[in-house]
């Protein structure tokens, strides 16, 4: 059995890297390293991330991966989703006895979740 808490890499496809880039340094806060691997631009995490989170050039069908749900202990510029490209799927949805979730597209249609514990 793999073990989910093994997940080293995380990349999202992308048809234009400069779209992209823009939008996850804005609304999420993750600007690039300045590091060349391959095609790959390498997105900043905090020093005690256990993966890393890249971009890659993709003329593929894209925008039908996983969706990745990250917990959501900080402000997110949701403001500025659709302005960068993307799309505001569903805001503020409850989940009764469980949360909240909000969801987003980026600019390639990759979809990414945040999710709030509730305590009612």
């Amino acid at each position: 059995m793999i073990d989910p808490r093994k997940l080293c890499q995380i990349e999202f496809p992308t048809e234009d890297l400069d779209a992209a880039i823009t939008f996850y340094e804005v609304v999420l806060g993750w600007p690039t390293v300045p590091i060349e691997i391959h095609r790959y631009v390498v997105l900043q995490t905090p020093k005690d991330c256990p993966y890393g989170i890249s971009l890659v050039p993709s003329h593929e069908e894209i925008g039908q991966g996983p969706v990745l749900y990250f917990k959501s202990e900080g402000s997110l510029a949701l403001d500025q989703v659709e302005a960068l490209g993307g799309r505001l799927v569903f805001r503020d949805q409850r989940l009764p006895g469980y949360g909240v979730i909000t969801m987003i597209e980026d600019p390639s249609g990759n979809r990414i979740g945040f999710f709030n514990k509730s305590l009612d």
